[in-house]
């Protein structure tokens, strides 16, 4: 089945609004080791590089449709600090004072980019995240974006849920770039340049991600939300190598399950394997480009805790996550990690057992650990997570896209149908058959020479 939205901009429009909440991470610095040789940190001893100290990050409002009116209100209240109007490809930024907490509220969906740190300011870092679409979800054939990233290269990967034809273009309207792929094809994005705005239209559905293999990022699933049984995307996690004993694929199930891995790399399985109920199940896998199947619901994320003994050793990140109404979210927030849970409206929420009232704006503390968290109405989580060492370690950079709290009942019908075999290069095909016909040429003539004789 193609992949279809169900529910999206017309529940916003119905409702007449869309809600993000978010805060600004309140450790924005770096610790550097004093003494490094040949790459290794010795001597565990750091220092605070004063240079790296941040006491603001930028909240970027990116209009996706014309005559859209967008207020910010800053928490406690919350109270009224920007009320504006937008069009579309139109960009706003405004810089917060750490540790401020904030909600957003606009008439139709916008980008959300909240990005921050010396490592993102100077152009030397890129950022895992998931983009949202014009229509708001994390699947659609539209979407505007920001290119944070380094000096080189692209962080940015397009994925293909069906066939389609795809063009990118530039904040001034001109054709940057376009693309004909095939379901489950994968496009880095090389056209990207840092800093620049772009829009990207298709003619089927799709799915945009930037990322960094030293940032951590929550998998939105196809389903819509982020719990659910398919998800795509980019992660690093191979065994072997010390750099990335420090990051995982943690997989989290409501219930014993089945999880598949692809590798959409060569449209090949992986591996397959069960998942115990009520554990946190980190892997090590070799494909960095991955299609992820369960038999139940779960959820994915891909965790980064930087490396400990290396001068690239930053990782980490801000990452966020909504859930849906009446549905059961297992959650794993990571050591180092201040997270929180928002509501746009009076909730009831069941954590681990027990059961809280939550007022209209309220948010509340996570605790690191493994967590079952359900709720009557949609929320919000967003942690900001910090790298293991040393144990005062803020974040060198970060940036993330929030999505709408009214996101998380978006539903989507999504059915990749994957080739279970390798692919295989065409060159290889005709030096294989070449191969083949002269060696059973060879064959022939020898034979046909002892029958001679």
């Amino acid at each position: 089945m193609l992949p279809s939205l169900l529910s999206s901009y017309a529940q916003g429009e119905m409702n007449n609004e869309y809600v993000y909440f978010g805060f600004i991470p309140s450790k924005i610095y770096i610790y550097r080791p004093k003494k490094i040789v040949g790459g290794e940190i010795l001597d565990r001893e750091f220092y605070l590089d004063e240079r790296s100290v941040r006491t603001k990050a930028e909240l970027t409002i990116l209009g996706n449709h014309n005559e859209t009116n967008v207020k910010i209100f800053l928490f406690p209240g919350p109270s009224l600090k920007e009320d504006f109007w937008v069009n579309k490809l139109e960009k706003r930024i405004f810089r917060i004072q750490n540790g401020s907490f904030f909600k957003i509220v606009s008439s139709k969906p916008v980008t959300v980019v909240l990005a921050g740190g010396e490592g993102v300011e100077v152009g030397n870092d890129a950022v895992s995240t998931f983009w949202t679409s014009t229509d708001g979800g994390f699947i659609g054939k539209e979407f505007i974006f920001q290119a944070i990233q380094g000096k080189v290269g692209s962080s940015y990967y397009l994925y293909a849920l069906e066939d389609c034809e795809v063009k990118l273009f530039s904040e001034n309207g001109v054709e940057a770039a376009k693309y004909s792929l095939k379901a489950g094809d994968v496009k880095n994005l090389l056209e990207v340049t840092q800093f620049k705005t772009y829009r990207i239209v298709s003619t089927g559905m799709i799915i945009l991600q930037s990322f960094s293999g030293s940032r951590s990022v929550f998998f939105p699933s196809l389903e819509g939300g982020f719990v659910g049984k398919t998800f795509v995307g980019r992660a690093e996690a191979k065994p072997g190598d010390v750099w990335h004993e420090w990051q995982f694929l943690v997989v989290n199930p409501l219930k014993n399950t089945k999880v598949k891995i692809m590798d959409l790399e060569y449209k090949r399985p992986y591996d397959e394997f069960v998942v115990p109920s009520g554990n946190n199940c980190s892997l090590k896998i070799k494909p960095s480009l991955i299609f992820v199947e369960s038999d139940d619901p779960i959820t994915l994320m891909h965790l980064s805790y930087g490396h400990p003994f290396k001068s690239n050793y930053i990782g980490g990140g801000l990452v966020c996550l909504v859930i849906k109404a009446g549905q059961t979210a297992p959650l794993y927030i990571p050591e180092e990690s201040e997270a929180y849970l928002f509501v746009a409206e009076e909730t009831i929420i069941d954590l681990d057992g027990a059961r809280l009232r939550l007022e209209k704006d309220e948010f509340i503390v996570l605790q690191p650990g493994l967590h079952l968290l359900s709720s009557d109405k949609n929320s919000l989580l967003m942690m900001a997570h910090r790298p293991l060492l040393p144990p005062n370690q803020g974040l060198y950079s970060f940036g993330i896209c929030i999505p709408s709290i009214q996101s998380a009942s978006f539903e989507y019908s999504v059915k990749l149908n994957l080739s279970s075999s390798p692919e295989i290069p065409w060159m290889l095909i005709i030096v294989g058959g070449l191969c083949a016909c002269t060696l059973a040429a060879f064959l022939w003539l020898a034979l046909h020479k002892r029958r001679r004789l």
